[in-house]
């Protein structure tokens, strides 16, 4: 399967076992330090950022969090965290996802 071309907006991801960022660069696996650093800098796609904030002991962080975009363009949707098996299928899904919400908040 071919890589995917990195976002033109900065990720941030961060477990138990570590933390990467994502960028034009490509991924690569960062200290607390530095992500804290890039969070400050620039704005980021995170993925829940209370828990991200929580696991990087930075209550400020702030970014462009898709679970709360997923919650305000589909309201009480549940939603199950896992992605199908068809690799294709998820990047379709994603690529389709901005077209999607802009579709939703439309008047």
């Amino acid at each position: 399967m071919a890589e995917t071309a990195p976002p033109s907006l900065p990720s941030l991801h961060a477990s138990h076992s570590g933390c990467w960022l994502r960028d034009r660069a490509g991924t690569r696996a960062v200290g607390k330090g530095e992500a804290i650093m890039a969070a400050s800098d620039t704005p980021l796609l995170l993925l829940n950022a209370p828990l991200l904030a929580s696991r990087l002991g930075y209550p400020d962080l702030s970014g462009l969090d898709l679970l709360e975009l997923f919650a305000f363009v589909h309201p009480a949707r549940f939603a199950v965290p896992t992605l199908p098996a068809d690799p294709d299928k998820v990047h379709r899904r994603a690529r389709e996802f901005p077209s999607r919400a802009r579709g939703a908040v439309r008047p």
